[in-house]
């Protein structure tokens, strides 16, 4: 088979199969004249651009892949198809994906300092918008590895933590159509009829 003939001397990672039977994985292959090395998605037995390293590969519709990509010791990119979305050195990616309806989302990350009393800053990137700095966001869909629950209509919801005088911490659901208010706790939060249902 195409997609499984060529071996790699870092090893292959990630291995999987889309719905249509294609197989995907990431390959770490030492480079040539080099003690480095450097990691790719191979799709469908094709190998596609490689990076410093590659981190959780999503297919989508139509075999467009969308994953993390980083360049150099603090430098990373979304790529989603063929683009390449190059990120603000101080931060890190979450996760990276597409909504429902199509749409590039992905969380971000800048680092605090809490003996410092710096706190981190999330950001959510969902199509040309940029929400946050958030103190905290929690992760709504483990499986998929997804901040943000969506529909093919458009609708959004995402969870965010923020911090009182570094000791208590109180949560706000924010959607494409507002937030909440603030609560104690929030959980297991789903999308219905395109509204945001909290458990």
């Amino acid at each position: 088979d195409k997609a499984i003939s060529k071996t790699y001397n870092g090893g292959i990672y990630l291995l999987s199969i889309t719905p249509d039977g294609k197989i995907y994985y990431t390959a770490n292959e030492k480079k040539k004249n080099s003690e480095e090395y450097e990691s790719y998605i191979v799709f469908d037995g094709k190998e596609k651009k490689a990076f410093m390293s590659v981190y959780n590969p999503k297919v989508y519709s139509g075999d467009r892949l969308v994953y993390t990509a980083q360049l150099s010791d603090d430098s990373y990119a979304i790529v989603n198809g063929d683009d390449e979305i190059r990120i603000n050195k101080k931060l890190i990616v979450q996760s990276a994906g597409l909504l429902d309806d199509g749409t590039l989302a992905y969380i971000c990350t800048e680092y605090g300092d809490y003996e410092k009393k710096i706190k981190d800053k999330y950001y959510a990137y969902i199509g040309n918008n940029k929400f946050g700095p958030y103190d905290g966001m929690m992760m709504l869909d483990y499986e998929k590895n997804n901040f943000i629950v969506s529909d093919k209509k458009g609708n959004y919801a995402y969870l965010v933590n923020n911090i009182k005088d570094y000791t208590d911490y109180y949560y706000v659901l924010y959607t494409n159509s507002g937030k909440s208010k603030e609560f104690d706790i929030i959980s297991d939060v789903n999308l219905y009829n395109g509204k945001a249902k909290p458990g």
